[in-house]
């Protein structure tokens, strides 16, 4: 479905707890805004505090399958950057994070 990224004017930066207890610095780039069966719906976009680049946006989120079919602290999109601030998601692209598999792997996520 098609999204519109709505870039945040601040360029904050927030601490993003991990799976192994640490905090990551990561700065929201904006919120994607969506529709979906009606809903309006949005989602956060970032990348890793200092990055030069926003070529690619780190997208965390959680939905009801979280803990009951997928991972308990949600999944993950990836979206390369496009030239029209239009982004296509596509939840069927959407991954588990690494520390699923191996949990000595540090993995963000939003908290609750």
């Amino acid at each position: 479905m098609p999204a519109v990224l709505r870039v945040a004017t601040d360029g904050a930066t927030m601490e993003m707890p991990t799976s192994t207890g640490q905090r990551r610095q990561m700065q929201r780039v904006g919120r994607l805004e969506f529709s979906l069966k009606g809903q309006s719906l949005t989602l956060g976009a970032f990348v890793e505090a200092g990055s030069q680049s926003f070529d690619r946006l780190f997208v965390p989120f959680t939905d009801l399958t979280s803990g009951t079919e997928t991972y308990p602290a949600g999944r993950y999109l990836d979206l390369d950057r496009t030239r029209t601030g239009i982004y296509i998601i596509d939840f069927n692209r959407a991954y588990n994070p690494y520390c699923y598999y191996n949990p000595t792997y540090d993995c963000p996520y939003l908290a609750a």
